[in-house]
């Protein structure tokens, strides 16, 4: 069972009452001038068992999750209406509570359209625990290079701990530099000359992959939906994750992301 979910979750912040992992976690979205914005996405998984879908993937619970009911991989899908620029990458997973369902090895793509989306990491996992964060250094968007500047991105579930066929993620969250407000000079967001391409077609199909490289995903067609101003990234917040990139992937694709187009 597929499942697709446009999100209307108010200003998108985190709430703080209900997230005391990310408390506990080095990681400050306020003091880094974060925003979240998958708020502002149409989110779609493979699969889901039922009462475990999108909108539990979604909460600041994390006793809530998401749980695959399918072939692998599996993938979650974010779509966002606009090219933006996204400062930070994290999602949740606890290998105490989840065991065989626990992803062990993630690939993550991102592009302009789901015929074009490029690995840009591959993080191995080993008993994680835990708000996990997915390397963006050098990415090569943003003044610093340090933004990952897209439409979609595929969080593609090729492994699991003890060979297990189905997986668990209890939380995904993408963050923005916050808005400047009236006063502010940067750019709200990142305007194509180009219209997004949407595939025309009914479902998302899970895809396999061939080594590290996985096969890009299919998501059905939806509407434009407007957009919060979303501002260029300013900020410096190193990651820290329980995870490396692989050593053999190749991270030949910072200029994909790039400004003032992704190729």
């Amino acid at each position: 069972m597929a499942e697709e979910y446009d999100n209307d979750q108010g200003d998108g912040h985190d709430n703080v009452a209900g997230s005391d992992d990310l408390r506990e976690s080095s990681f400050n979205p306020v003091a880094l001038g974060l925003k979240e914005i998958i708020n502002l996405a149409h989110v779609g998984v493979s699969s889901h068992k039922p009462g475990n879908g999108v909108a539990e993937l979604l909460s600041d619970d994390t006793n809530q999750f998401w749980q695959s009911d399918g072939p692998q991989p599996h993938q979650i899908t974010i779509h966002f209406s606009r090219r933006v620029e996204i400062r930070a990458i994290r999602f949740y997973v606890d290998h105490t509570q989840d065991e065989s369902y626990t992803p062990t090895n993630i690939v993550f793509s991102a592009g302009t359209a789901h015929h074009d989306l490029k690995p840009f990491v591959e993080m191995p996992l080993s008993n994680p625990i835990g708000w996990q964060d997915v390397p963006l250094a050098g990415i090569g968007g943003g003044h610093d290079a340090n933004s990952l500047s897209c439409w979609i991105i595929q969080i593609l579930v090729k492994e699991n701990h003890q060979n297990g066929k189905d997986t668990h993620m209890r939380g995904v969250k993408i963050y923005a530099l916050e808005d400047t407000g009236a006063g502010g000079t940067s750019s709200p967001i990142i305007e194509d000359p180009q219209p997004m391409i949407i595939d025309e077609q009914a479902g998302i199909v899970t895809t396999t992959t061939t080594a590290t490289v996985p096969t890009p995903a299919v998501m059905p067609s939806i509407e434009d939906v407007s957009m919060s101003e979303i501002v260029p990234a300013t900020s410096n917040h190193t990651p820290k994750s329980t995870a490396e990139p692989s050593a053999d992937f190749e991270r030949s694709w910072s200029d994909d992301f790039r400004e003032p187009e992704i190729r």
